[in-house]
């Protein structure tokens, strides 16, 4: 806690402070009282440039002279592509084939060497083997300064609605969910956090189930979810404060960006999709009185990704 405390201070203000607000037909649909944190509005549009800010902004002398590299489904690229060339570090980011082209796009725009991959597996190994060669490898999948910079948004959320008693956030690697919940049950201890995952991305519901890290086949068609082993640090933080992470499938999670968008008017990515039926299993076990809180993560997705999904 300590730790995203002093994260709040290392990003200032070049992260922003994301929007939270009421959702009254996810409200009637879950019957509990629903709220939306926003961070698909958040600079580069997913929390995870509050997780690069930190992590380069508190190691300053690391970050002189070197060269950085970093596998990302999409969404980690383009806030650290962005965050270097704000801060003029050159890096290169190595995407599976599943990643968007939209995102590859924005990534080489803010001045990124992209390097693609046949799959998930694939993009670790090349980035470890550009590690071997002298690069700097940025891992959100094992990096504490990151996962404390994501717990940023927990803090605000609280403040912005202390009566939360859940809630509610999607898994890739593992580090928004454990800065989340270190900064939840810090500010609430009796507060409920959800994990949720997607059917081929469910590495940590896989570890939490064997109490160690253990590696799977990523077959989900959502990039920004699909890590093949959490770490072990990451995955003791989950043991210890989060209740249950659920597994929903990828057709449940695009149908959750078309209902984010025709029920609340947001355009959300599918990871964040991935929220409502989660939430509809969660719901029906809570008090009449719970108050959930959704973490909409991100919104880096295009109409073309949504609608192709049935092809795939």
């Amino acid at each position: 806690m300590q730790d995203i405390s002093s994260a709040v201070d290392c990003i200032g203000n070049l992260a922003i402070v994301t929007p939270v607000i009421e959702a009254p037909v996810l409200s009637k649909m879950l019957g509990r009282r629903t709220v939306l944190k926003l961070e698909n509005l958040q600079i580069g549009g997913s929390f995870k440039r509050r997780g690069v800010l930190n992590r380069l902004l508190s190691k300053p002398t690391e970050s002189e002279g070197s060269q950085f590299v970093a596998v990302s489904g999409g969404n980690f690229g383009i806030a650290l592509a962005e965050v270097c060339e704000t801060l003029g570090l050159p890096v290169t980011i190595v995407l599976p084939q599943t990643a968007p082209i939209a995102s590859a796009n924005r990534i080489k725009d803010a001045g990124a060497k992209v390097i693609w991959t046949p799959d998930v597996s694939s993009a670790f190994a090349k980035a470890d083997e550009l590690a071997s060669d002298g690069l700097t490898l940025i891992d959100d999948c094992d990096d504490v300064h990151i996962a404390a910079g994501s717990g940023t948004l927990a803090l605000e959320f609280l403040q912005s609605v202390p009566e939360i008693t859940d809630i509610v956030a999607t898994i890739g690697g593992g580090s928004m969910i454990s800065g989340v919940a270190t900064a939840a049950k810090s500010m609430s201890p009796d507060i409920r956090v959800w994990g949720v995952e997607t059917n081929g991305s469910d590495s940590m519901a896989q570890a939490m189930r064997q109490r160690k890290p253990v590696t799977i086949d990523v077959t989900t068609a959502i990039s920004t979810l699909g890590v093949p082993q959490v770490s072990k640090v990451f995955l003791d933080i989950v043991l210890q404060l989060v209740r249950e992470v659920i597994v929903v499938e990828d057709r449940e999670a695009f149908k959750g960006v078309i209902d984010f968008a025709e029920k609340e008017h947001i355009w959300a990515e599918p990871a964040a999709g991935a929220l409502i039926p989660a939430a509809k299993r969660i719901s029906a076990n809570l008090p009449e009185n719970a108050v959930i809180g959704l973490v909409v993560c991100g919104g880096n997705t295009t109409v073309a990704d949504v609608i192709g999904f049935p092809k795939r």
